[in-house]
């Protein structure tokens, strides 16, 4: 259960105070991914990561298949940015990554062999993006640690690394291990 519901919870006994200040400060952030399979690399140098000012926000050098030639491309978008790739093709999504690179100086010819995004689905129970807590509020993760009776609190909001899959996965084994 993602822990902006846990507020939303009948507990009983109640959830001490502490946990539901913790709950309610964390935030969502709306991130979107999509990553380009290309048969040639359009960047020059041999690994490449930029930030653009355009919809594309962050593009990078995301890997290479093993014993391939075939090179992946990144791309990372918050904000509003996310609205506009989730609403797009993947011709436009690939479009606004080339006009991207071009205005970094990377214009060749992107060669897609394929393309994977983000799921946009939208759900009141599943957030879309990673959480997240504001300046000072680091606390929160300390109290959200903490087992209430034989209620364990893992997940990707507790981990050393936030917002991150092996973070979530780490943090559900370290919970794992107190029982």
């Amino acid at each position: 259960m993602p822990a902006n519901q846990l507020t939303t919870i009948q507990w009983d006994p109640e959830l001490d105070k502490e946990k539901k200040l913790s709950a309610l400060r964390i935030r969502y952030s709306r991130i979107y991914k999509t990553f380009l399979m290309l048969r040639e690399a359009p960047w020059t140098r041999g690994s490449f990561s930029a930030y653009s000012d355009s919809v594309a926000g962050f593009i990078y050098d995301a890997g290479t298949k093993i014993n391939s030639e075939d090179k992946i491309l990144g791309m990372i978008s918050t904000g509003d940015r996310y609205d506009v790739l989730a609403s797009s093709t993947d011709a436009m999504k690939v479009e606004y990554i080339r006009l991207a690179l071009e205005s970094l100086g990377q214009g060749r010819e992107l060669q897609v062999l394929r393309i994977q995004s983000s799921e946009t689905s939208q759900s009141k129970f599943i957030p879309t993006g990673i959480a997240t807590f504001p300046p000072g509020s680091y606390g929160s993760i300390i109290s959200l640690l903490k087992p209430m009776d034989r209620i364990f609190f893992a997940g990707e909001h507790t981990a050393e690394l936030n917002g991150t899959v092996e973070g979530a996965l780490a943090s559900a084994i370290r919970a794992v291990n107190q029982v």
